[in-house]
């Protein structure tokens, strides 16, 4: 077929397709042309912190938390230093009305970890006062039992906690 398309050419006298393929050159060209549009191809993901403080990734950021948009590109310049200021296509995202929406649920989380710690403090403070025995494991592994000043200098810290989160 090729040497067709190519003897149809030669006596037309025209460069045509034909040419191209006669020789090869065009699934060259196509193959070079395939290779560069995927190289220059960017996708854009997002990161953010959920509610335990650990960095998430996806291509769609979540509703009502503040994300950072990253776009990948093999031909995307790096900053050449690591104090670089952010580009502004990684900027914080944020949805319309998400800073209320962020405190909000800062807010949630601290009364949350704050009648945590009350509670545990609380547990905490009750088996101090009892005449149990107090064991714990130190530095080495090794079981201990606390000694009298140990008891009252953990009652304060449990005290303390008390006054603090317990409001």
């Amino acid at each position: 077929m090729l040497k067709l398309l190519s003897t149809l050419s030669k006596r037309s006298g025209a460069t045509s397709i034909a040419n191209y393929l006669a020789c090869g050159t065009l699934p060259l060209l196509l193959l070079v042309l395939l290779l560069v549009s995927a190289i220059s191809h960017a996708e854009t993901y997002y990161k953010w912190q959920n509610e335990r403080g650990t960095w998430e990734y996806g291509t769609h950021p979540p509703v009502n938390t503040p994300a950072i948009k990253i776009k990948t590109s093999a031909n995307k310049e790096r900053p050449k230093s690591s104090t670089a200021a952010p580009s502004p296509d990684q900027a914080p995202f944020q949805a319309p009305g998400s800073l209320e929406a962020e405190f909000e649920q800062k807010q949630k989380l601290s009364k949350q970890r704050s009648h945590d710690y009350c509670t545990t403090a609380k547990a905490n403070l009750e088996s101090l006062n009892s005449k149990a025995l107090i064991r714990r494991r130190d530095a080495n592994n090794e079981v201990t039992i606390l000694s009298e000043e140990e008891r009252q200098a953990e009652i304060n810290k449990a005290e303390v906690a008390i006054g603090r989160y317990c409001r």
